[in-house]
């Protein structure tokens, strides 16, 4: 099984990678005119671009797809960058009470069309207190665009010990409204998701959870900004107990440069 979890997450990362380059490749065909000038748009666009951290408290880890995985504190963090096309994400996840449990590495691209944009993606999910097996998602993710709401649809399959070799989809809406009467700096920030799950690391399927969140977000110059909200699940079906009606409040801190 970790063979072939490899050779499916190589060919993966090997399509999101191609599909970046060839992209970024496009691009640069139109406005390139020199063979030197290319070079060094090419030579520029390997520097890491969009990058940023951030770092947040939760009073415990309630997964965005309905999983409560600590009924405890925990921290998390993450580094996100792009080079090109290419998106990488390394988030971390650390419960006050058991250590660093969880570290994700997610690669992705976006590719953009008139009414959509697409995000392929592949995920791999690793413990490194050995709490639960390594294991992958490839998945794809569908944005609307000139909505008044923001509408996405996310599905995913899973590959590896444990996981089922299942599915989930997940159905989003948000919104970002400005607080300007207020402050300037100041915005609410609005969602809810609906989850179906289909054996997605859980012997089941089912339409599990209805969740919705709200935060205050404040711009706190130069590239930092700070959130605090709250968020909330109601469980349809608990497949042997894994999703629960919960809640979790949450304060972040985000640093982009």
């Amino acid at each position: 099984m970790k063979h072939t979890t490899q050779k499916i997450t190589n060919f993966a990362l090997g399509i999101i990678v191609a599909s970046a380059l060839s992209s970024q490749a496009n691009a640069q065909s139109t406005n390139s005119p020199a063979q030197t000038s290319w070079i060094k748009d090419q030579l520029g666009e390997l520097a890491p671009k969009n990058v940023t951290l951030n770092s947040g408290f939760h009073s415990k880890y309630l997964g965005t797809y309905g999983f409560t995985l600590s009924d405890g504190p925990v921290i998390t963090s993450d580094l996100s960058f792009s080079v090109g096309r290419l998106n990488y994400d390394f988030w971390n996840n650390y419960d006050l009470n058991k250590g660093w449990t969880e570290a994700d590495h997610t690669f992705s691209t976006a590719i953009e069309t008139k009414y959509l944009t697409l995000k392929p993606d592949a995920i791999v999910f690793s413990s490194p207190t050995k709490a639960f097996p390594t294991s992958v998602t490839l998945g794809l993710g569908l944005h609307s665009k000139g909505l008044p709401l923001d509408l996405s649809l996310y599905g995913a399959h899973a590959i590896g010990e444990g996981t089922y070799d299942g599915q989930l989809f997940q159905f989003r809406a948000a919104k970002n409204i400005p607080l300007t009467p207020i402050s300037t700096r100041l915005s609410l920030s609005l969602e809810t998701r609906a989850t179906y799950n289909n054996s997605y690391f859980v012997d089941g399927r089912g339409f599990t959870t209805v969740a919705g969140g709200a935060s205050l977000n404040y711009n706190l110059g130069k590239g930092f900004s700070a959130s605090a909200g709250t968020r909330f699940q109601k469980a349809f079906k608990s497949l042997g107990g894994t999703f629960k009606d919960n809640s979790v409040f949450e304060f972040g801190l985000t640093k982009k440069f």
